[in-house]
């Protein structure tokens, strides 16, 4: 893979970011044992996306 590919997944990732993702948030619920619940928040802002591929902006 080339860097035109790899931009071209980046792109193509981000519009995906902000049309399914962005401004949003997501309540993960998972069980642990038969008495313990996890329970995580993800809200999904504008300047996480970079952050969350680990893209430098050089």
């Amino acid at each position: 893979m080339d860097k035109d590919d790899a931009l071209k997944i980046i792109v193509n990732c981000a519009k995906l970011y902000k049309e399914n993702l962005e401004n949003k948030s997501i309540l993960f619920i998972s069980r642990v044992s038969k008495d313990k619940i996890n329970i995580i928040e993800c809200n999904f802002i504008k300047s996480n996306f970079m952050h969350l591929t680990g893209i430098v902006n050089a």
